[in-house]
């Protein structure tokens, strides 16, 4: 599976979850450009995740006007957001599919000159409104 769903009332609390896994993603694909085999270990080590995406909750929150006007839709609030709770949702979206979709990334850029160039995508979906 390539999704990560989430169930989130909060259009804030989505706004954020989904930027934080995503510049986590991004970060990732950064360092393993010349620490493969240490982006792996990070991937697979729960405290290091949990670091790094420490990381990218403080840099959503320091710089919060900067994402929203470039991924939001304009009606995400700070005060919105809880810093704990984002932090749970994020770890749990994590374990749910984002660090699957990491590994496969990875591992088929390994692969990339025998078989070609291969990427997911995350994508995060919001069922609330399915509901």
């Amino acid at each position: 599976m390539n999704d990560v769903v989430l169930y989130e009332r909060n259009e804030s609390m989505f706004f954020a979850i989904n930027t934080v896994l995503s510049l986590y993603c991004d970060f990732i694909y950064e360092m393993a450009y010349g620490f493969h085999n240490e982006v792996v270990m990070i991937i697979g080590n729960e405290k290091c995740v949990e670091q790094a995406l420490q990381i990218q909750i403080n840099n959503l929150f320091d710089d919060f006007d900067y994402y929203k006007k470039m991924n939001g839709t304009g009606n995400e609030k700070r005060e919105d957001i809880d810093e704990k709770e984002l932090f749970n949702k994020v770890m749990a979206a994590h374990n749910q599919g984002v660090k699957a979709i990491l590994m496969k990334n990875l591992e088929a850029n390994l692969r990339e000159k025998e078989e070609g160039t291969e990427y997911w995508k995350l994508k995060i979906f919001n069922k609330f409104h399915d509901i």
